[in-house]
């Protein structure tokens, strides 16, 4: 069954759903009110049940990659209450419901409009940054990184790395150019530095890559267009760090201690990835460890924190799913990812528009390897990207993602049920 969108009513919601999505966390944090993550999850159930009236959501949320995140999260509440975790309180599922319908939620709104909903996600997400630095006081600590006791540094990096992908699809509908882009982004490269967040500098990179290649090179991709993007984003990257290798940033960006502490620990692999992973290297050896001892279900959700005798819980969204909930969780999460890929080269997109849409896949696998966006719900936004792009609905109005960067006729669905 085809499903229609009514724009006309969705696309004057977004303006208000963004926000009430992405702030109300962070206003309370301002306002020391406490309860905020539970606040969070109420306002991502209420906008879920709002949305439940549109027969597109209905049938947006019946599709593949949907069914089979919805799958995931109630396989690890169901396995972490079965196996009795102690640090599951009840709440933590009420969370996980959350999570559930955070994806539904970004995939529904960039379905209906890409432009306004890139839009206003890029403006609360901007607001969230100065709201979050306005409560750490523009302030450092634990090295010196930007950071605070509500905000910590790694939420800074992430959250600008989301502003940026936000940004460049919003670019991209508006047929904005490279500079344009690169300027709006400063202000999250300016964070992310401060920050000292690296994951958050390669997840840029990569998106902000697929916009070059994409966008401005008009899917004309080859060596040498590759070779121009990357020798920019290496004179930046080293430039700063050049100019900041006698402080605590330059420090942070170049540390080499990682290594040697695992070593020492007795937590290094004996292969390369030891040089690459650095400190995540703690969470997929000993994660591994606790994985084979109970190989098909896991330990359990949030269990990894007492099995691994306190550590701070699991920073790898692989390892969360394979440790966490055994090859059960494991292949749920892989095949999500792989339904997500199979839908969008199904699509059938002209080259420019696949190769940005395969940066910001790319971009996911790579920010998996680094961090969770499991029970994080802004930073779930991808998914929703990616989700709304393999879809089969076509808006009627507004900006689709078939008029990314390409001038391919695309059709309109007519009917509701």
């Amino acid at each position: 069954m085809i499903y229609i969108f009514d724009d006309r009513v969705v696309k004057n919601d977004i303006k208000w759903i963004v926000p009430i999505l992405v702030l109300p966390r962070m206003i309370m944090n301002v306002a020391n009110v406490p309860f905020g993550p539970f606040v969070t999850s109420t306002c991502f159930f209420c906008v879920f049940l709002f949305l439940f009236r549109y027969a597109s959501f209905r049938g947006l949320i019946k599709c593949g990659p949907l069914l089979l995140w919805g799958g995931l999260i109630l396989y690890h509440c169901i396995n972490s209450y079965l196996k009795h975790v102690p640090t599951m309180r009840p709440v933590d599922y009420y969370h996980a419901l959350k999570m559930y319908c955070a994806v539904c939620i970004y995939s529904y709104l960039f379905c209906v409009d890409l432009k306004s909903t890139s839009k206003y996600l890029a403006i609360s997400i901007f607001l969230w940054l100065i709201m979050a630095c306005s409560i750490s006081g523009f302030g450092y600590s634990g090295g010196n990184r930007l950071s605070g006791e509500m905000v910590v540094a790694v939420s800074f990096g992430k959250y600008s790395a989301m502003l940026v992908v936000c940004l460049t699809y919003y670019a991209a509908v508006m047929k904005k150019n490279w500079s344009e882009l690169l300027f709006l982004s400063i202000p999250s490269a300016i964070i992310i530095f401060l920050s000292q967040t690296r994951n958050a500098f390669g997840m840029c990179c990569i998106q902000l890559m697929g916009f070059y290649l994409g966008v401005k090179m008009k899917g004309r991709v080859n060596v040498s267009a590759i070779g121009r993007v990357l020798f920019l984003f290496i004179i930046i990257f080293f430039g700063i760090t050049f100019m900041l290798e006698h402080t605590n940033i330059g420090a942070r960006f170049q540390e080499k201690k990682s290594l040697n502490y695992y070593e020492l620990k007795g937590l290094a692999t004996g292969t390369v990835f030891d040089k690459i992973a650095g400190e995540r290297l703690i969470y997929y050896v000993n994660g591994y460890k606790l994985f084979l001892n109970n190989p098909v279900t896991g330990i359990g959700y949030k269990n990894y924190a007492n099995k691994s005798g306190g550590i701070y819980p699991m920073h790898v969204e692989y390892m969360v799913h394979l440790c966490e909930g055994g090859l059960i969780a494991a292949f749920l999460f892989v095949s999500f990812l792989y339904c997500m890929a199979r839908n969008i080269i199904k699509k059938g997109y002209d080259r420019p528009a696949f190769i940005l849409l395969a940066s910001t896949f790319i971009l996911q696998i790579f920010t998996s390897a680094y961090s969770s966006s499991f029970g994080q719900e802004v930073p779930v936004l991808i998914y929703g990207l990616l989700i709304a792009a393999g879809s089969p609905f076509v808006s009627l109005s507004g900006k689709h993602f078939d008029q990314i960067c390409c001038e391919k006729k695309y059709y309109r669905v007519v009917i509701a049920e």
